[in-house]
């Protein structure tokens, strides 16, 4: 049975309300995630307090019934709000590195398992030029809360040369897709290779690495599905992707160019697909 300790509501009224609703239905899986989205958004708050009641509420229980993602988790909330935590070897263990200090390390595997996001995060307490990479990779896919904490580290430390925030056209297109990242994607759609991607764009293949990640991140695509090939002299100009939720399948190519592209597009994807262009 789920546990619902006492919280104090009204900081966060979505997540007040999911709180509610977990408690509700008494589900300590649900009640997990909950715990850990409310811990996180108080940190970004800079409300210690209220890290540490959100990832202590359940903390024990994850515990004593030996559960590997939230236990790690919650106890990395309560090392960020200045506790003292121990670990365990079945604990998730990119966060327990994170806990002991090894930001390289927690940053290497949460690469390794795509997660970019956690990446970032793990980059971000470390020196100065991880920081800036876990602010690029912040940017690229799309968390502004974090983007602007780490950017604000930055300032505050007086780091020089400071990664800027998206262009104009990247707020203007619907996945938030850099000029670069469409480029990236283009290639990508060739099953072009990371080395070979960089090549043509004269960029290193781990850069491009970051590039991919994010695309696949903005666009909910799983890192192991293929796109399809697209033709030789496809544009890079790609204004947008829409992808079946369900499948992952791709749905809708908007593309800016000549109609004869789309019509390019449309044979490979399909009689189903719908392929749109925007001069």
């Amino acid at each position: 049975m789920a546990a619902c300790p006492p919280r104090e509501p009204g900081w966060q009224p979505l997540l007040d309300e999911a709180l509610e609703l977990s408690c509700r239905v008494n589900n300590q899986q649900r009640l997990g995630v909950v715990d850990i989205a409310r811990a996180e958004a108080a940190w970004l708050a800079a409300d210690r307090d209220a890290v540490l009641r959100e990832a202590d509420a359940i903390y024990r229980i994850t515990v004593e019934n030996r559960q590997p993602a939230f236990a790690a988790e919650l106890a990395y909330w309560r090392w960020q709000a200045g506790e003292r935590v121990e670990t365990t070897d079945w604990m998730v263990q990119p966060f327990v590195l994170e806990i002991h200090g090894d930001w390289r390390g927690a940053a290497t595997a949460w690469e390794a398992l795509g997660c970019a996001y956690e990446q970032a995060r793990a980059l971000s307490g470390g020196d100065r030029e991880a920081q800036k990479t876990a602010l690029v990779i912040f940017e690229q896919l799309g968390a502004r809360p974090m983007a602007e904490w780490v950017r604000q580290k930055l300032i505050d430390a007086g780091a020089e040369t400071i990664p800027r925030g998206p262009r104009t056209t990247t707020r203007k297109n619907p996945f938030g897709l850099t000029n670069r990242q469409l480029e990236v994607l283009a290639l990508l759609a060739q099953n072009l290779t990371n080395a070979e991607i960089g090549a043509r764009l004269h960029i290193s293949p781990k850069t491009v690495d970051h590039h991919v990640s994010a695309v696949l991140a903005r666009l909910d695509v799983p890192r192991a599905k293929k796109l399809p090939s697209w033709p030789a002299g496809t544009p890079t100009s790609i204004c947008s992707i829409e992808i079946f939720p369900e499948t992952g399948n791709i749905d809708v190519i908007r593309i800016c160019g000549k109609s004869t592209h789309a019509r390019q597009f449309g044979a490979i994807l399909g009689e189903s697909s719908i392929v749109s262009y925007a001069h």
